[in-house]
């Protein structure tokens, strides 16, 4: 009931004694023993002989990381260290690696358990050991030599897993190595090949001058003896056309013939005249047409050397 008193309320409480209650847990302490037995005893019958017993196996694996020196080097030792390192993975990674499908999988294959991935995965617990590199790896089951094989099995399992990975970054690493050291010797074996090439170019120019001067040379002594040998043979040519010339001054152009006339003539002879019984013939003087002759050859060909002199000049 509540009371008001000077405006204020106050609300009643019932009050219990602790007398009372233990005195009825000691009125009923027969039947809270006898039902805590029974209890235990209904447990203990089910545990030992209805429920089968579980077992729990164990194994450890270490990760360990291969730690490289980053510092840039040209050596190749290093180039394939730093190339080949091995990808990172935390102790959480490898936990979570361990219970993957493909890991556990690849046990119940191998062991040919009817189990699933879900329900092998619930059998699996993984914990980091404090202060060490090491996890453990607990499998549970009702039979204990199962329950290691399976440990031990997934923990291989895990290794060639974990191996695989390595082996194919390394793979990767080398592919990419291999490349880029074609792709430097490739860039060199162009860059010799371009010096090469300009080295031949100079060679060449340096030997082609030499055989064009050479050549001019060649050209330059043959004109040159060409030059001394026309003038030579104009000189000859100037001479042999002045002592042409002098030919034909002193040698008259027609000749005449005196022979004596006999028997009948004709009244009139063409270039012949009859004179007081005697015939006078006149005749083509043919030293003089040779002179002639001789005179405008040697006039040609001079003409032709004095061209060619000049070309030649």
């Amino acid at each position: 009931m509540n009371q008001t008193e000077n405006g204020l309320q106050y609300a009643e409480y019932e009050e219990i004694d602790l007398r009372d209650i233990f005195r009825t847990l000691a009125k009923w302490r027969y039947v809270i023993v006898g039902a805590t037995l029974i209890l235990m005893l209904f447990s203990g019958i089910i545990s030992f002989f209805v429920l089968d017993p579980v077992y729990e196996a164990s194994t450890v694996v270490a990760v360990v990381q291969a730690q490289h020196d980053k510092e840039a080097s040209a050596d190749i030792e290093a180039v394939v260290e730093e190339l080949g390192e091995l990808p990172y993975m935390s102790a959480e990674s490898c936990e979570q690696q361990i219970k993957s499908s493909g890991i556990l999988q690849a046990v119940i294959d191998e062991m040919g358990l009817e189990l699933t991935r879900k329900q092998f995965k619930r059998m699996v617990t993984t914990e980091q050991v404090k202060d060490t590199n090491l996890i453990r790896i607990n499998v549970q089951g009702s039979d204990p030599e199962m329950a290691a094989e399976m440990a031990n099995l997934l923990r291989e399992k895990f290794v060639e897993h974990i191996n695989k990975v390595n082996s194919r970054k390394m793979a990767q690493s080398v592919a990419k190595m291999e490349d880029e050291w074609l792709k430097k010797e490739e860039a060199e074996l162009q860059e010799a090949s371009d010096k090469l090439k300009e080295y031949k170019l100079q060679t060449r120019s340096t030997e082609f001058l030499s055989t064009q001067i050479e050549k001019k040379t060649e050209e330059l002594i043959s004109l040159q003896s060409r030059l001394s040998s026309g003038m030579i043979e104009k000189q000859g040519l100037i001479s042999a056309i002045s002592q042409e010339e002098e030919n034909l001054e002193n040698t008259p152009a027609k000749i005449q013939t005196v022979t004596e006339a006999s028997g009948l003539l004709p009244a009139e002879l063409e270039g012949i005249e009859i004179k007081d019984g005697t015939i006078v013939e006149e005749q083509v003087n043919a030293a003089y047409i040779e002179s002639l002759q001789a005179l405008n050859s040697n006039k040609t060909a001079l003409a032709a050397l004095e061209a060619e002199l000049k070309a030649a000049r």
